[in-house]
C-alpha cells in the first residue's frame, strides 16, 4: 500500500538514474516519454506539492500501471509504485475528474450496481462486437464487457456431498467482482474444485464486495478502507482459509493492514484477515493429487496451454510457480511459455479505462507473438488480464481460448 516511509525527496536523491526502470516499464517502452519512466516520476514527485503538483502531474501519474516492474529491477529497490499511489491520494480530486474512472470505482464499490452492469453487459456485448476495433467507445466499454463470442455459459450449481468427519473443513471463497458478476464459469469452477477438495461446499459470504484494489490504486483511500471493512466483517464468521481465485484481488486483500494506521482498531482485524488468505491456484497446486484421486479425469483431447503471469503474480512476491505446477500434473496438458517472455498485458485495472489507447498499444505488442499459437489455450489467474486478453484476441481474430487455470482444471477433471 502507499507509504511515506521513504519520502519522494529521499527516493529521488537515492535514484542512481541508471535507467533500469525504463527498460522494463511497459508505458515507457510504448511512449518513449522519460516523464513516464520510474526515474522520471521520481524526479517529478520530488517537486510535490510544489507548482508541478497539479493537473499536469496528475495526468502523468495516471499513466502508470503500478505493475511493480520498476521496483523489482531497481538496484536500490526504491518503492516507486507506492510513492505513485501516495501521490495519487494527494491529487485524487484532480486525477479523478475523468468520469469513466470515477464511475468504475462507484460501480465496483456497490454490488447491486455491479450486478446490474453485468446484466447490461449481456445485451451490450453484441453491440460492442459491431464497433470498429479502434472505436473510442469500444475502448471505453472493453474493460466492462466481454465479446459475445467469448462469453461463457453459466455453470449449474452442484449438490453438496457429505463431508467426512476427519476431512478438512470447508473453505471460505472470495469471488471478487469479475467471477461473481461477469464470469459465472469461473465462480462455478471455484466452487466445484473446493467442494471436491474439502468434501463440503465453501462458504461464500453474501456481504463480500469489491476487494478495493482499484480504489487504492487510484488514490481513493477512504473508499478502499470502506471496502476493506466490509470484506473483513463479511468473513468474520469463522477462521477458515479464505480462497481467492484472482491474483490481483489476492494482492489487494493482502494489503488491507497497510490501509489502517497502527492505532486503528481495524488494523489487527485486517492483519488476521490477511493471514487467512490463500490463492486458489496455490491451493490447487498443493492439493492436485487429492483432486485427481477423487475426480476421474474426463476423456478429452490433448491441449496445449500458454501461460500469462499477471503483474500481481510477479511483483512484489513471485507466485508464478503454482499455475505451472497445476498444468504440469494435468493429464493431456502440454504447457508452453509466451514467446518473448512474460510482460504486462496493459490492463492495469482502471488504467485500461483512463488510458485506453496506451493499454491497447501495450496489448498489441503482446498479441503479435500469439499468431503461431492458434488452437491453444491462454491461461492467466488475473480477472483484469482475462478481460484484456479476451478482448484483444477477439479483436485480432485469433483462435485461442482464454481461461483461468481453475476453469481448465475443472473441465479436465470432469467437475464442470
Amino acid at each position: 500500500m502507499p507509504t511515506r516511509e521513504l519520502s519522494c525527496t529521499e527516493a529521488a536523491r537515492q535514484c542512481a538514474k541508471c535507467g533500469a526502470c525504463s527498460a522494463v516499464c511497459p508505458v515507457y517502452r510504448i511512449s518513449g516519454r522519460e516523464a513516464l519512466s520510474g526515474r522520471g516520476k521520481l524526479h517529478l514527485l520530488d517537486r510535490l506539492p510544489g507548482p508541478s503538483g497539479g493537473p499536469g502531474l496528475a495526468a502523468i501519474l495516471s499513466q502508470c500501471l503500478l505493475c511493480g516492474a520498476c521496483q523489482a529491477t531497481c538496484p536500490r529497490g526504491l518503492p516507486i509504485p507506492a510513492l505513485v499511489q501516495a501521490a495519487r491520494a494527494q491529487l485524487r480530486e484532480k486525477a479523478g475528474r475523468w468520469w469513466p474512472a470515477r464511475l468504475a470505482r462507484e460501480i465496483l464499490a456497490r454490488p447491486s450496481l455491479l450486478a446490474a452492469a453485468g446484466g447490461a453487459a449481456t445485451g451490450l456485448a453484441a453491440l460492442v462486437d459491431q464497433l470498429p476495433a479502434d472505436s473510442g467507445l469500444r475502448l471505453r466499454l472493453a474493460g466492462f464487457l466481454r465479446p459475445a463470442t467469448c462469453r461463457a455459459a453459466p455453470v449449474p450449481e452442484i449438490e453438496p456431498v457429505p463431508r467426512s468427519r476427519t476431512g478438512p473443513a470447508p473453505y471460505a471463497l472470495f469471488l471478487g467482482c469479475y467471477a461473481r458478476h461477469l464470469d459465472p464459469e469461473l465462480a462455478g469452477a471455484s466452487r466445484h474444485l473446493l467442494l471436491a477438495l474439502a468434501g463440503g461446499p465453501p462458504a461464500v459470504p453474501a456481504d463480500q464486495g469489491c476487494c478495493g484494489l482499484a480504489a487504492a490504486a487510484s488514490g481513493d483511500l477512504p473508499q478502499a478502507r470502506q471496502l476493506a471493512r466490509r470484506n473483513i466483517a463479511a468473513f468474520l464468521a469463522d477462521e477458515s482459509a479464505i480462497v481467492v481465485p484472482c491474483a490481483s484481488c489476492l494482492a489487494g486483500l493482502a494489503d488491507y493492514p497497510g490501509l489502517f494506521a497502527e492505532d486503528d482498531p481495524w488494523r489487527p482485524q485486517a492483519a488476521a484477515f490477511a493471514g487467512r488468505l490463500v490463492g486458489l491456484t496455490e491451493l490447487l497446486a498443493d492439493s492436485l493429487p487429492v483432486l485427481v484421486d477423487r475426480a476421474a479425469p474426463a476423456d478429452q483431447e490433448p491441449v496445449r496451454v500458454v501461460l500469462h503471469d499477471p503483474c500481481h503474480s510477479r511483483f512484489p512476491v513471485d507466485r508464478t510457480a503454482a499455475p505451472r505446477a497445476v498444468l504440469a500434473r494435468l493429464p493431456g496438458v502440454t504447457r508452453r511459455e509466451l514467446p518473448a517472455g512474460d510482460r504486462c498485458c496493459g490492463h492495469g485495472g482502471l488504467f485500461s479505462l483512463t488510458q485506453p489507447r496506451l493499454s491497447q498499444a501495450i496489448l498489441a505488442r503482446r498479441l503479435e507473438s500469439l499468431a503461431p499459437l492458434a488452437g491453444q489455450v491462454l491461461a492467466t489467474t488475473c480477472s483484469g488480464c482475462l478481460m484484456q486478453w479476451r478482448q484483444g484476441i477477439h479483436d485480432a481474430r485469433l483462435s485461442l481460448e482464454v481461461l483461468h487455470p481453475a476453469v481448465l482444471l475443472a473441465r479436465r477433471l470432469g467437475l464442470a
